[in-house]
Formats: structure tokens, sequence, C-alpha cells
């Protein structure tokens, strides 16, 4: 079982490769936004220093967001462009899960029991994409469905959903969002900040949880293939101010 992850929804493009064993392979880079000009090269690149033809691949996992706009349609397209030519399937992964996971895998999960992840991603324009996961037994839970606000008021929002004590509960905040607004994020009581190493979403992870869902029979069709934006695109939003203001020039 070879699956081939595509994470793209932040600055941090990657691709990687994993089997049954674990990650083969993994190409990550941070910072430059040009995913159109890095996925397919990098791709190649990876297939090529495992000595692999892509017709080895068994599925293609790909981070379907929330995030960047125009990052997640590269990796989308590019991974149903790859099912299609090649004929197999696909796993979506949500990109706040994928942190999450992340997390879990990397530190100690015997520590982190009980703890929340608070992931958080920047969506530009002064807002943050974000979850919170319990972890139990070494697994990220999900306390609800991602969100997206201004970083300044997911402690209320958290506050609000938490039971007697619970508020108290140790936090750890990841994700590029993290770094951004840490300021702000600093008011949740308990909360402490994740290294460098949870900037961004490593495709490896990406990749593994692939392999995971694809022998769990959780692998869907290209056509299945869908991005969650949870608010309308900035080309959007730009052009319905310039019609608003040309409606009302003289």
């Amino acid at each position: 079982m070879i699956v081939l992850g595509i994470e793209t929804s932040t600055d941090c493009a990657g691709v990687s490769l994993a089997d049954d064993n674990g990650v083969l392979a993994e190409i990550n880079v941070r910072g430059a936004r040009r995913h159109t000009e890095t996925i397919a090269p990098a791709i190649e690149t990876l297939l090529r220093m495992n000595c692999m033809d892509a017709s080895v691949m068994d599925a293609v996992a790909v981070d379907t967001g929330p995030g960047l706009y125009t990052g997640l349609r590269v990796g989308v397209a590019t991974a149903k462009s790859l099912c299609f030519a090649l004929g197999i399937k696909a796993v979506a992964v949500g990109s706040l899960e994928l942190l999450a996971h992340a997390v879990s895998r990397t530190i100690d999960s015997g520590c982190m029991d009980g703890w929340t992840i608070l992931t958080v991603i920047d969506a530009k324009r002064g807002e943050v994409f974000w979850n919170t996961y319990t972890v139990r037994k070494g697994q990220a839970i999900a306390e609800g469905a991602a969100k997206v606000s201004s970083p300044g008021s997911i402690e209320g929002v958290i506050h609000a959903g938490a039971g007697s004590g619970e508020n108290s509960r140790p936090m750890l905040a990841v994700g590029n969002g993290a770094v951004r607004y840490k300021d702000e994020l600093s008011r949740i009581p308990g909360v402490s900040f994740a290294g460098p190493a949870f900037y961004g979403i490593p495709a490896g992870v990406l990749s593994m949880v692939g392999v995971q869902r694809v022998l769990a029979g959780e692998s869907i069709s290209a056509d299945g293939l869908g991005i969650q934006y949870l608010r309308e695109p900035d080309a959007v939003v730009n052009w319905k101010i310039r019609d608003g203001l040309s409606r009302i020039a003289p």
C-alpha cells in the first residue's frame, strides 16, 4: 500500500509517500506560496528519490482545507488529475485535523492525555481558521466543527462551550495562526504554544493518515473531492467591493 500525500493549505507546501510501515520520504517547502510551480516537480523528485514510478501509487491523500484558497485549489486539482490518470482512489483530510494528528503522533501521547489541542491556521484579513481537539489515549478527537473568526474571539467561544472547571484544562496551540496571533491567544487560561515544528502541516502526517484510511475502506473517488473554504475567497470579496463602489460613483 503506497499513498501520496499533497499538502497545500498554508504557505508550507509539501508532498510525501508512505506505505504500511510509515513515511518513505517527504518534501516540505515553507514560505514561497508558489504551490503551482512547486507541487508537480516535488512529486516527480519524490518518486525519483525512491526509484518509483507513479503507477505504484494506490491512492492520493490531499488536504482539503480550510486554508489558502489558491493553495487548496492547486492541491485538490493535482490530486484529482493523478487519480483520474492512474485510476486510483483519493483520501480527503482537513487541515485542522492534520495539525492535531501531527501533535498526537509526535509528542508522547501519555503526557498529552487530557490536554486540548488548539489548531489555528492564519486565514488572512485578521481572521483564523481554528478548532479544538481532546487527546484521549493518543487520539485527537474533535470537539466540534471547524470555525473561522477573529483570534481575539476564540477565548470567549472556548469558555462559552466549556463546563464548570473545564476551561482550565492544559491547552497546546499549534499552527501558523498560533504563531502570528500569539499575543491574543495568550489570554486563554492554561494555553501554551508549540515550537516551530508545528508551524505548518508536515506532509508525512498526511500520507500516513491516507494509508490508514485506505486500509479502513475510507477512500473516495476523485469526483468526491471538495474543498472546505469556510468563507468566500479574497477575489470574490474584492469584486463585490468594486461593484459596490461603482454603483455609488457619480
